[in-house]
């Protein structure tokens, strides 16, 4: 944790005084492991637009963590956040209040990367999606042939 605080700090210092809105976040976890790794600083900036495909900081009523997923949908009822890696969607409906804001860039190491939002977003997370099914659909099949091959 102590590690964790040492990179914000350094991150956080860094950050063009212009930016100042913009807030500094840790990943952790896997369900976003297809654009994040653990420990990649992420920076969100706090707005009220709310677009389908933004990846977004949100906090959920009675958990003390912050949940970082991407949008799937909004509507009159409410939004409905995924993670990329999960197999379903969230299984609550979040109000604007909750979403703290959208992730803009994070930084694995001392390299700075694009975190895409809208339609660029959703591209991403159908890309890992398909390439998942893929591999899914596909292993079985080749490794059964690899088995077979491997034999005669």
């Amino acid at each position: 944790m102590e590690e964790c605080h040492q990179v914000l700090t350094e991150r956080s210092h860094n950050i063009i005084l212009s930016q100042q809105n913009v807030k500094p976040i840790v990943y952790q976890g896997f369900s976003m492991s297809s654009i994040f790794q653990d420990m990649d600083v992420l920076y969100y900036i706090p707005n009220k637009r709310i677009r389908i495909g933004n990846v977004v900081v949100i906090k959920i009523p009675g958990n003390r963590r912050k949940i970082i997923h991407r949008v799937i949908s909004v509507g009159e009822k409410g939004i409905r956040t995924m993670g990329d890696c999960n197999p379903y969607p969230d299984n609550w409906l979040l109000r604007p209040d909750q979403i703290l804001g959208s992730v803009a860039y994070g930084y694995r190491g001392k390299r700075r990367f694009p975190v895409p939002g809208g339609p660029a977003g959703l591209a991403k997370m159908y890309q890992v999606r398909l390439k998942r099914l893929i591999i899914k659909t596909a292993y079985p099949v080749l490794s059964s042939l690899s088995h077979n091959l491997h034999i005669s």
